[in-house]
C-alpha cells in the first residue's frame, strides 16, 4: 500500500523533520481531491448569484489563491464573467505564490488582515474565504463578517468553508485520531525530537465552533439567506500526509507541546503507519474509493446574503 515504515527507520525520520516546509496549507490546497471538493461547492455558490455580470470578487485569507483560481475557471464554464478579484492575505510569501498562480487572470493583491479591509463600501459582487476562516478567533469571525458585509454590495453574496470544525469528526473514526496521536508521541519519543512545551495557551483561533455557531456570527454581522452544507470527503493517504503538514493541524492535535517542525512530520509518520495496518478498515471507519484506502472526514461550507 505504502513503503514499509519500519523500513524508513529513524534516520528517514529525521530527514523528513529537517524537510524545509513552509507548515503551511500549500500542500493541501494542491491536492486534485481537495480542489476537486472546492470547485464543486464554488459552482454551487457562483451559480446562484444574483447580480449580473461582470462580477467583482474579493477573496480573503486567499492563501496560494486556489479559491481565485476555482471562481475564475467556473466563471468560464457557467457562461459569467469575473472582470477582477481582489485576493487579500496577510503573509507576503503566499501573495508572491498567488500571483503567480493567478498572473492569466484579473486580479489585484493586497497584503492586510482581513479584519480591516482596505477597501471602499459596497464594492464586491462575491466574498469568498477558504479554509483560513480557521486562523480568525471567534472574535476576529464577527468582525471579519462585518468587514465582508461592508464591502460588498446589496444583494451580494458570502461563501465560506472549513475541514476544521466541531462536527468535522465522522463518526466510526474516532480511533483514527486517537491512534494517529499516540503514533506520532511514539515518533517524538523514538527519535528523540521531543522539545520544550511551546509556551502560552492554545491560540483562540484554534478553537474550533460548530455550524449552528457560524450561522449565528454571520448573522450578528448582517447578513440573511444563511445556508449550510456537511459533505463527507473520503481523504486518502496523500491528503492525511498533507493535512498534517498543516501546523495548525498537528499543533493542535499534540495540544501545542511541540512546534511545527516535530509535530508535522510525526503526524505525518503516524497516519502512514495507520493506512498500513491490515485492519485499518475496521480499525479507523475506512473506506475504500477509486481503489485507494480512505478516511472520511466531514466539510462545512456557507452561504450568505447581504440584504
Amino acid at each position: 500500500m505504502v513503503a514499509s515504515v519500519a523500513a524508513l527507520g529513524a534516520s528517514s525520520y529525521l530527514e523528513d523533520s529537517r524537510i524545509d516546509r513552509s507548515f503551511s496549507f500549500e500542500w493541501f490546497s494542491s491536492l486534485p481531491n481537495y480542489r476537486a471538493a472546492n470547485r464543486v461547492q464554488l459552482e454551487a455558490f457562483l451559480s446562484e448569484l444574483r447580480l449580473p455580470a461582470p462580477w467583482q470578487g474579493i477573496d480573503v485569507a486567499c492563501g496560494v489563491g486556489l479559491m481565485s483560481e476555482l471562481c475564475h475557471e467556473i466563471a468560464g464554464k457557467i457562461g459569467a464573467f469575473i472582470q477582477r478579484t481582489v485576493c487579500v492575505d496577510l503573509d507576503r510569501q503566499a501573495l508572491d505564490i498567488a500571483r503567480e498562480k493567478l498572473a492569466r487572470y484579473p486580479a489585484n493583491f493586497l497584503q492586510s488582515v482581513g479584519e480591516r479591509l482596505p477597501l471602499r463600501d459596497g464594492v464586491g459582487t462575491f466574498l469568498v474565504i477558504g479554509n483560513g476562516i480557521h486562523n480568525f478567533g471567534a472574535d476576529d469571525k464577527v468582525r471579519l463578517f462585518r468587514e465582508g458585509c461592508r464591502v460588498l454590495r446589496d444583494g451580494a453574496s458570502l461563501f465560506f468553508n472549513s475541514a476544521f470544525y466541531e462536527g468535522a469528526m465522522v463518526e466510526g473514526t474516532e480511533q483514527f485520531y486517537r491512534a494517529t496521536i499516540r503514533g506520532a508521541l511514539r515518533q517524538i519519543t523514538r527519535t528523540k525530537l521531543t522539545r520544550e512545551e511551546v509556551a502560552g495557551e492554545k491560540p483562540e483561533a484554534a478553537k474550533h465552533i460548530s455550524a449552528d455557531e457560524y450561522i449565528e456570527l454571520a448573522r450578528e454581522a448582517g447578513f440573511d439567506k444563511i445556508e449550510h452544507h456537511q459533505v463527507t470527503v473520503n481523504m486518502d493517504l496523500e491528503m492525511w500526509e498533507a493535512i498534517c503538514d498543516y501546523a495548525g493541524y498537528s499543533q493542535g492535535a499534540l495540544h501545542y507541546r511541540y512546534p511545527a517542525e516535530v509535530a508535522c512530520p510525526a503526524m505525518r509518520h503516524a497516519v502512514r503507519e495507520l493506512f498500513e495496518d491490515p485492519n485499518w478498515q475496521e480499525k479507523f471507519g475506512g473506506v475504500v474509493e477509486d481503489g485507494k484506502p480512505c478516511i472520511p472526514r466531514r466539510w462545512l461550507w456557507v452561504t450568505a446574503r447581504k440584504p
